[in-house]
């Protein structure tokens, strides 16, 4: 137990630099392999570094529904064709690795949510367009009009998610506080 606490200690002192590594292996894992069992075994690894599990888990899989069900939403606009019939468990594996990078390497965007807006407008459509580059995903509309509807939803949804994990952690935080004020009143 004193080892995983040691490397949770070594990790978080480096959070969103191994958080964007792995973030970075993930995807490519994600869109190239499109095999779940390495993908849940990746955060298992990664969930195993956090010294919060349960309260970033929480918030982790509120920001992956959120991408998820615009992901699905598009899919069912016929945006976004796959190779097999149904949503792909890989891409909302994807969208739960994501939602790590809230808490961590994009978390310096918390206070910053015009840079946020313009960075997930460019950064959103890129990621896609890779995606579809190396057949993960193909568009059944015109690549511009993809591009544009996957920029207007990534302007608004990084910005989104950066506030919720703002109001989230802050909630946690006076939670938190409240039951360490209440134990030290009964003692």
């Amino acid at each position: 137990m004193a080892l995983i606490q040691h490397w949770q200690n070594k990790i978080d002192s480096h959070r969103a630099l191994f958080n964007f590594v792995w973030f970075k292996a993930f995807w490519f894992v994600a869109i190239i392999y499109h095999q779940e069992a390495i993908l849940l075994g990746l955060l298992v690894l990664y969930f195993a570094t956090l010294s919060q599990l349960t309260t970033h888990l929480s918030h982790y899989l509120l920001f992956a529904i959120i991408g998820i069900s615009i992901d699905y939403i598009l899919y069912l606009q016929q945006i976004f064709v796959f190779d097999k019939p149904g949503f792909p468990l890989w891409l909302a594996l994807l969208w739960l690795a994501f939602a790590t990078t809230i808490k961590a390497f994009l978390s310096f965007l918390q206070t910053r949510l015009v840079l946020a807006a313009l960075l997930g407008m460019c950064a959103g459509p890129i990621s896609y367009y890779f995606a579809m580059q190396l057949n993960a995903v193909s568009f059944s509309q015109p690549l511009t009009y993809t591009l544009t509807i996957l920029a207007i939803a990534w302007a608004v949804l990084l910005p989104l998610l950066l506030v919720l994990n703002r109001l989230l952690s802050t909630s946690a935080a006076k939670k938190k506080s409240y039951s360490l004020d209440k134990l030290s009143e009964e003692k």
